[in-house]
């Protein structure tokens, strides 16, 4: 007779959940990472468009999406408030000019300026009301590089992806 015993598939069985409880989390951080570059591809465009605004008019911050409103995001919609984004095909800036840009995972605000010689943008890591983690940058208006500081969430679990960040 051919076959297995029961020893040898328990065996087997057991390699596997091994195999599987070390893969899981990071197959988890690789997922997490993405969803961070994403996020990225989003802060990078609103920084070159603060940029960009601040170049045709030095010194004004940029309080709301109709300042730079040459930016093109993808995947989410502008708003008044952080939300779950409920439109993602539309990018367009609403006519009253809001300053959260919102989509599934992240929100970006750049309504939130620390003085008048710099703008910021958070862009925090929603998992629908809660917020996981939260990135500031700051540009100066001299063209410097912007910088990144890591706000609240950014240990434990999420310490590798707030390091991500700040390295944009």
């Amino acid at each position: 007779m051919k076959g297995f015993t029961l020893i040898e598939l328990l065996v087997v069985v057991l390699i596997i959940g091994i195999l599987a409880s070390i893969a899981l989390p990071q197959y988890e951080l690789v997922v997490e990472k993405a969803r961070a570059s994403e996020a990225m591809v989003n802060v990078r465009a609103i920084l070159d468009a603060m940029q960009r605004h601040d170049q045709e008019f030095p010194g004004e911050e940029v309080t709301n999406c109709s300042e730079i409103a040459d930016v093109q995001l993808k995947g989410g919609s502008w708003g008044a408030a952080c939300a779950v984004s409920a439109n993602p095909g539309s990018t367009a800036c609403p006519e009253e000019g809001a300053s959260f840009f919102s989509t599934k995972n992240f929100c970006y605000n750049i309504n939130n300026a620390v003085s008048e010689s710099t703008n910021n943008v958070t862009v925090s890591r929603m998992d629908g009301a809660t917020t996981l983690y939260t990135i500031s940058y700051t540009k100066p208006t001299d063209g410097a590089t912007p910088q990144a500081t890591q706000g609240t969430g950014c240990t434990g679990d999420f310490a590798q992806v707030c390091k991500l960040f700040t390295s944009l």
